[in-house]
């Protein structure tokens, strides 16, 4: 059986698929127009961030690459929407992989208060101390109009001497609610929280600093491999957040 179109359905069948093809031009021009945003974890979270800078010679530190879940590794912010449920932002997006944004905003952190040089990838001499950080990121999150949470299994080294010290921070910086209805998410605000949790995690980490460049030969990190025929001086983590 065969179908023919009429003179009349003619008009008809145009208008049709010159209606199709205008509502695919504005949906297109309408995803085209959605802008991206970029954010950075880089740079004061406030004006006033209580870190005093140290009258002394710069420290050397060396920030190694930190780790993160695979879930938060990707270009999107990704929101915990419900227990058990994230939700990726396609128009909101991290200026740089989230774990070199959390290595570069730490490296800043410490070389602005300690103060510190930060020598990861440049050549120093062997006897020269040189304090370095690993930090493996185990909790992400953004709960819009919540919080924000950094948790994290860090370690100091401080090398010639060998003395390592491992610890484990969480950190929950508040984020104030929004009206989800009508303005979505504050995005911002999420950020700014978690630039908030890495600059407390970065005062624990140069509390550590502090501590190990301060012991006496023989001094040990608690809970190291270090062996001691002796009692010994020794320095602990610092308290949880």
């Amino acid at each position: 059986m065969s179908v023919t179109t009429t003179q009349a359905q003619r008009p008809m069948l145009r208008a049709w698929a010159a209606a199709g093809l205008a509502t695919t031009l504005l949906l297109a021009a309408c995803a085209e127009s959605a802008p991206f945003n970029y954010y950075t974890l880089s740079g004061p979270a406030s004006t006033a961030s209580g870190q005093a800078v140290k009258a002394r010679p710069a420290l050397m530190i060396e920030v190694l690459p930190s780790t993160v879940p695979q879930q938060v590794q990707r270009p999107q912010l990704v929101l915990s929407t419900a227990p058990g449920q994230v939700k990726f932002m396609e128009q909101q997006r991290w200026s740089q992989p989230v774990a070199d944004e959390i290595s570069q905003a730490l490296s800043q952190d410490l070389t602005r208060s300690l103060p510190a040089v930060d020598v990861y990838r440049s050549a120093h001499a062997d006897t020269q101390a040189v304090y370095r950080i690993a930090v493996n990121v185990q909790r992400f999150e953004s709960v819009p109009g919540s919080r924000a949470t950094l948790e994290a299994v860090w370690s100091v080294t401080l090398n010639p001497r060998d003395l390592t010290l491992t610890c484990h921070s969480t950190v929950n910086q508040p984020v104030a609610a929004t009206n989800l209805a009508d303005a979505g998410p504050d995005y911002p605000a999420l950020v700014t929280a978690h630039r908030l949790a890495i600059q407390q995690l970065s005062t624990q980490i140069a509390t550590v600093i502090d501590k190990l460049g301060a012991l006496p030969a023989g001094g040990k990190a608690a809970g190291t491999a270090t062996a001691a025929a002796s009692p010994s001086p020794s320095i602990a983590c610092p308290s949880a957040s």
